[in-house]
């Protein structure tokens, strides 16, 4: 029935295997990347305690919270877009279909 219903709304069923599997690895991404983040901030943190005088350190612990802040919401980003679309447009009716 699931697959029924996401065929009904896409039109092609390789469209929609191919937009589950970009849903999955946003919400992948969305997962592992902040942990990534998070574990090179800790480093990052470390090396910055054995050394006070390196400002690289500084700078790259700025730029992990900034990326790690643009992977969790690029794909709420993305998701939120869709929903706004709605089912006005093929694509975003499928991907909408596409997690369920």
């Amino acid at each position: 029935m699931k697959l029924l219903t996401i065929v009904n709304q896409c039109g092609d069923p390789v469209l929609a295997r191919v937009l589950g599997l970009m849903k999955s690895i946003l919400n992948l991404i969305q997962l592992v990347g902040p942990i990534v983040g998070i574990i090179s901030i800790v480093i990052s943190l470390i090396k910055l305690m054995s050394n006070p005088e390196e400002k690289k350190y500084k700078k790259l612990i700025t730029n992990w919270l900034i990326a790690i802040v643009m992977l969790f919401l690029l794909p709420v980003i993305i998701n939120l877009v869709m929903r706004l679309l709605d089912d006005s447009f093929t694509i975003s009716s499928c991907w909408n279909y596409a997690g369920y």
